[in-house]
């Protein structure tokens, strides 16, 4: 195989995050359990196209949390190389939501305050060096999401 003919390749797998389709539904993010951590969108994953090349084929990258549309394209081509410096942010992306999404729930059902204080909660300084930020709206929005979603397991 010539080199041109390796660097042109096109994809040939479906994508296993979008399923073929080039962006992610409700019925994937069920499926795949980030209905907390993901919306609607074009897949990151495939980047739109709905097939992957075989080598790039990966479970936990189809189901990383971190790799999304809001990624530079330099940030995904790193994640997709599995490189460290990637990966360790993509780790720490997936804590700060899980610890977000319990100190919500945590506030609300155990400490019954209200969005509004939850929001005012999480938007206060800390000594942590946060690397990830969101703004007040989305954060109320995103608050809004958790608990109901943890409402309806209860």
């Amino acid at each position: 195989m010539s080199l041109f003919s390796r660097f042109f390749k096109k994809p040939t797998q479906e994508c296993p995050r979008c399923l073929g389709k080039g962006n992610v539904d409700w019925e994937d993010i069920k499926r795949l359990k980030k209905e907390l951590k993901w919306l609607p969108a074009k897949c990151a994953y495939c980047n739109g196209v709905g097939k992957i090349h075989s080598t790039n084929a990966s479970k936990s990258l189809a189901e990383n949390t971190y790799l999304s549309i809001d990624l530079t394209n330099s940030e995904r081509n790193k994640l997709l190389k599995s490189k460290d410096d990637a990966l360790n942010r993509s780790k720490l992306y997936d804590e700060f939501l899980d610890e977000m999404i319990m100190e919500i729930e945590h506030y609300y059902f155990v400490d019954k305050m209200s969005i509004e204080e939850i929001v005012e909660e999480l938007s206060k300084p800390t000594d942590d060096l946060r690397i990830f930020t969101i703004d007040e709206k989305a954060l109320k929005e995103y608050a809004a999401k958790v608990i109901d979603f943890k409402s309806k397991l209860r």
